[in-house]
């Protein structure tokens, strides 16, 4: 019994030493407890001081830039929640199973768009807006690609009017690949389709919307980020997402992280480059995307986060955890702060 109180001490001295260390380094933990059925996919800012947190099985949260935690409750939470963009008065919110949504700010309201009857297995899971035409971009696949399920990928990019009143208007399908993320650059509109090998960007003007391949990028391209007027990406240099990563720039540095796994994302964050990975890491990314230094947050993937300031993000990931990530600046390059 004593050896069994005595383990027990350890494991809790341990968990306390662990928690105490990430608190020194910049991260607080918001929701530390694990839960194996339930993750957060994206989290995104709906108003000043106010984000969204979604993932599985219509979990919704709201947090603040403090770090209080309001549920939202979503209007068929059997869906998986894959992404959420939002202007200042709507949310628009993407899912498996067709679902595509709104919820205005004001009335606090939802309202689903009518997709066609052959989308009840695809998945919207990227989402784009384009202010200038009023409406949303929209692309994805088959719902077991996005689990990492082999099948048909039934890709497709499509948009729709922001009050839902038209059908959704197909842009491009293709039924051997999946198309992962969208971006926005100086008028055009960029998409990662990956096939099973590499990953064609495609490029469109928003003013016609008509997709042609731009180029070819070895592996799959999980995630678009847009900055200064460039486009760059991160994710894996296979479909096994335990591997190995890549980050890289359109026209420029390409990156293979050997062992590092998928980068779910990446984003700028106080005049440098952040990126999250499969392996619960916080990757600080050097001007020309090479690793400089990690952080090791927690066991399991961190896929997404959301700036707050220059130097404060919010991020989110498997197993429900949510974190808020404190940094500074220290000759030019970022580092946890103290």
């Amino acid at each position: 019994m004593r050896a069994f109180i005595l383990r027990n001490t350890a494991v809790s001295l341990l968990l306390l030493l662990s928690l105490a260390f990430l608190q020194a380094q910049g991260v607080r933990m918001i929701q530390n407890e694990h839960h194996g059925d339930s993750s957060y996919y994206d989290i995104s800012e709906i108003a000043p001081g106010r984000f969204w947190m979604a993932g599985e099985n219509g979990l919704l949260n709201e947090i603040d830039d403090e770090g209080n935690l309001t549920r939202i409750a979503f209007p068929e939470p059997d869906l998986d929640i894959l992404r959420i963009v939002s202007n200042d008065e709507k949310v628009f919110v993407g899912t498996n199973h067709g679902g595509l949504f709104s919820y205005d700010l004001r009335t606090e309201k939802w309202l689903k768009a009518v997709v066609p009857d052959n989308f009840e297995k695809r998945c919207f899971y990227d989402l784009l807006l384009l202010p200038n035409q009023n409406r949303l971009m929209v692309s994805g696949g088959h719902q077991k690609i996005a689990k990492g399920i082999k099948t048909v990928p039934l890709g497709f990019i499509a948009s729709i009017d922001l009050e839902f009143f038209e059908e959704l208007n197909i842009h491009h399908k293709n039924s051997l690949s999946f198309v992962w993320s969208l971006e926005h650059a100086e008028g055009k509109i960029y998409a990662a389709s990956f096939g099973g090998r590499n990953t064609k960007i495609m490029q469109a003007s928003e003013l016609d919307l008509e997709f042609s391949k731009q180029s070819v990028v070895p592996g799959l391209i999980h995630h678009l980020e847009e900055a200064g007027g460039s486009i760059f990406y991160s994710g894996t240099a296979s479909s096994k997402y335990s591997q190995h990563g890549i980050i890289g720039m359109l026209g420029g540095p390409h990156e293979k992280l050997d062992g590092y796994g998928c980068i779910w994302s990446i984003k700028r964050l106080g005049g440098g480059w952040l990126g999250l990975n499969y392996y619960g890491d916080v990757l600080f990314l050097s001007e020309s995307l090479e690793v400089d230094s990690k952080l090791s947050v927690t066991k399991n993937s961190i896929y997404e986060f959301q700036p707050i300031n220059e130097h404060q993000a919010l991020m989110v990931g498997h197993g429900q955890k949510s974190m808020m990530l404190d940094l500074h600046m220290d000759k030019n390059r970022l580092s946890v702060k103290n």
